[in-house]
């Protein structure tokens, strides 16, 4: 018997995530719903023409809100982005603008508010930067150096915290990231280190606009309990064969 639904799960994110469940059905138009009780929407887009970013992060997001009432799924999970907080790009407006659609779905909602998330993309969010830099042995310059640095998350924590949610809100909003144990120079010099890399760091004494990702909330509220941040990192690493 499947709990839950998935759109998006051939994506970079969905195909790490969805070996954690052991049953689930794909989502289509066409899908027959027999005892499904919760939604999981993955998939957006980030980027490319806006017409395509609207179309996938607002429209295809309004088909699945009636397709849930149609087939009577009362719980949805909308993967978000932290980067509403910081940016008014046009991935981050529509993520924003899909929080508040769903807040007026009549649904029960939670809301994940989500920082890179570590797939086999080698080309988005600041970790994968750093690591070409490093791979390279160019000079790194880190603004904000001694700030804590927990803005990426696993696949496997993100999997913990929806597996363990109960739905006691109609609607809720929760912030993920990894555990703040390194700032940014600590983990520029861990990568570093495991990468063997011959780069130099370079820590400027300015400081840039920096936002502090917390995950008081879901620790308190919720128990959420990340993986240390070194083996977070460390599992990355392995899957995109650095180490």
């Amino acid at each position: 018997m499947s709990k839950y639904i998935l759109s998006g799960s051939t994506g970079n994110v969905g195909t790490l995530l969805t070996p954690y469940f052991s049953n689930f059905k794909k989502y289509s138009k066409s899908l027959k719903v027999k005892d499904e009780k919760i939604f999981i929407h993955l998939a957006s887009k980030s980027n490319g023409e806006y017409s395509k970013i609207v179309s996938s992060n607002i429209n295809y997001l309004c088909e699945i809100i009636e397709f849930c009432k149609s087939n009577n799924i009362k719980k949805f999970i909308f993967f978000s982005a932290i980067s509403i907080y910081t940016k008014d790009d046009l991935y981050s407006i529509s993520k924003l603008l899909g929080e508040k659609i769903l807040k007026e779905s009549e649904l029960e909602v939670l809301i994940i508010r989500l920082p890179m998330i570590l797939t086999n993309d080698s080309e988005n969010g600041i970790l994968n930067r750093w690591l070409k830099m490093l791979n390279n042995d160019d000079t790194i310059v880190l603004f904000n150096a001694h700030k804590k640095f927990n803005h990426f998350i696993c696949v496997k924590d993100i999997y913990k915290f929806i597996s363990n949610y109960t739905f006691s809100k109609n609607y809720e909003i929760v912030d993920l990231g990894s555990k703040q144990e390194l700032t940014i120079l600590n983990a520029v010099e861990y990568l570093k280190d495991k990468l063997k890399s011959n780069s130099t760091i370079q820590v400027e004494k300015d400081s840039q606009s920096f936002f502090d990702i917390s995950i008081e909330k879901a620790v308190k509220e919720y128990g959420f309990n990340p993986n240390s941040t070194t083996d977070t990192l460390d599992t990355w690493l392995t899957s995109k064969g650095q180490l």
